[in-house]
């Protein structure tokens, strides 16, 4: 985490570009900058992972003479971070009218969910999951918040229907994050399952991988919930806290 690549809308002046003293990145100190045509890559001292914020003054100019500063940019150091199924209540006491599914993002930036989707899988007896319904998904999972998807209070996105009976029941189904933008998943977790759930989506193979044997209870107020991602799922007892 030595380096960072700043990129312009104009080609860089390689004399004023290369000056260090013209930029600062929060969290270290620039010891050099090199100049390629409209990016600019500075070294700099280690950096922790997080958010930073890189700046270029006003002494830098494009190669027309052009002042291309004063400006700055967040940056994130240590790659993306990916939201993960937090909680989730497939099961409740008598109708099930009060269904979710919540995603939690611990990354300190907003998690972008434009051209994402909630994909609902069924295995059914045969343990060979397919889809069963697609949810749209909008806005995006605030650093270090939480995304509800269904039929309660707190939902980000509430399926107008079904209004009961949102999400299967186990064993062998699962809730998974799609990024249709790239046709993949991001994270998904299968529910009432003790081994892989192989699972088409898109016409394709995509086996889920993390699982839980946990289940959820239609005779007591609970949820399966976890508190980071990777962690496993627990019956949580009492008034589930999607949102929260």
């Amino acid at each position: 985490n030595t380096q960072v690549a700043l990129s312009f809308s104009r080609d860089i002046d390689p004399t004023t570009g290369a000056v260090a003293a013209a930029y600062t990145v929060t969290g270290g100190t620039v010891t050099s900058a090199a100049v390629s045509g409209a990016t600019v890559t500075l070294t700099t001292s280690t950096l922790t992972d997080g958010t930073h914020s890189a700046s270029v003054d006003a002494t830098v100019l494009d190669v027309l003479g052009g002042t291309v500063g004063p400006q700055s940019a967040d940056f994130e150091v240590g790659g993306a971070v990916t939201p993960f199924f937090s909680e989730l209540d497939y099961d409740n006491i008598g109708t099930d009218s009060a269904e979710f599914v919540e995603l939690f993002n611990p990354g300190s930036s907003a998690f972008d969910l434009t051209g994402f989707q909630l994909i609902l899988v069924n295995g059914g007896t045969t343990a060979q999951g397919v889809v069963y319904d697609t949810i749209d998904l909008n806005g995006a999972i605030p650093a270090g918040g939480r995304y509800v998807i269904g039929n309660v209070g707190a939902a980000t996105v509430d399926p107008a229907s079904p209004n009961t009976d949102l999400l299967q029941q186990g064993p062998n189904d699962a809730v998974v994050l799609w990024n249709n933008n790239t046709n993949a998943i991001v994270t998904a977790i299968a529910y009432e399952i003790a081994t892989t759930l192989p699972a088409t989506i898109e016409a394709a193979s995509h086996p889920i991988t993390e699982f839980t044997n946990v289940a959820d209870s239609n005779t007591a107020d609970g949820a399966l919930c976890r508190a980071a991602a990777g962690a496993p799922f627990a019956f949580c007892a009492g008034a589930p806290t999607p949102g929260t």
